[in-house]
């Protein structure tokens, strides 16, 4: 069973970067997407790639706009 997570870096202009890990170790280099349909559905190729039934994933999202309380 793998284990995957995924960090992706949400930008406010230009590309989005993601980086897959599975079982904490990373999976090839980080991947560049836009919100336009053909570079989402090569993401989620990329991202799904090599999973099967019982694998977990775990998308973790970092927001430009995030500000940490304090």
């Amino acid at each position: 069973m793998i284990n995957r997570t995924i960090g992706i870096d949400l930008a406010i202009r230009g590309d989005h970067v993601a980086q897959i890990h599975d079982d904490g170790r990373p999976v090839g280099r980080p991947i560049r997407f836009r919100h336009e349909t053909g570079s989402l559905d090569a993401f989620m190729a990329q991202a799904t790639t090599g999973l099967r039934t019982g694998d977990t994933v775990l998308a973790v999202m970092a927001s430009p706009s995030w500000n940490p309380p304090g």
